[in-house]
């Protein structure tokens, strides 16, 4: 039994320290790593090839350098009829402070913008790793306690 908690636990470390490590590459100054994002743009009257769950490997996907952040936007301007906007957060006029979050809009129209920092992150695949890995997470630190 007391081996099955040191096996967690040392999980649980590995994927704090792994964590760390990344948070610490993206705090370093100097040289940083291009950064690569995915560039699309469909409605539901149009082909859904921007659309969840994206295909990269679709042929009208871009994929262009960045100086911000990633983003993937999915907005409701009307009930059934979805738009989603996959691109840099230059390219976008919007006034707001910009972390690598996901913020819900809710007038005029509904939807939600999600930031991140990584390369082509603002695919939905990114996404759902990172829940996994705080879902694993906090399975084992349930363990733990």
């Amino acid at each position: 039994m007391e081996q099955k908690h040191v096996g967690h636990f040392i999980v649980l470390i590995l994927m704090i320290t792994i964590g760390s490590s990344k948070a610490q590459d993206e705090e370093c100054e100097g040289y940083q790593k291009p950064l690569y994002c995915y560039e699309c743009q469909s409605s539901s009257a149009s082909p859904n090839y921007c659309s969840d769950p994206f295909n990269a490997t679709m042929l009208t996907t871009n994929v262009s350098i960045c100086e911000g952040h990633c983003v993937k936007w999915v907005r409701q301007p009307q009930p059934g009829k979805e738009t989603y906007i996959r691109t840099c957060s230059t390219r976008l006029k919007i006034k707001m402070m910009i972390n690598i979050v996901c913020v819900e809009e809710s007038r005029p129209s509904t939807g939600e913008i999600c930031f991140c920092k990584e390369t082509r992150c603002n695919s939905a695949v990114g996404w759902r790793v990172s829940v996994l890995v705080l879902v694993c997470a906090l399975v084992l630190f349930n363990e733990l306690t």
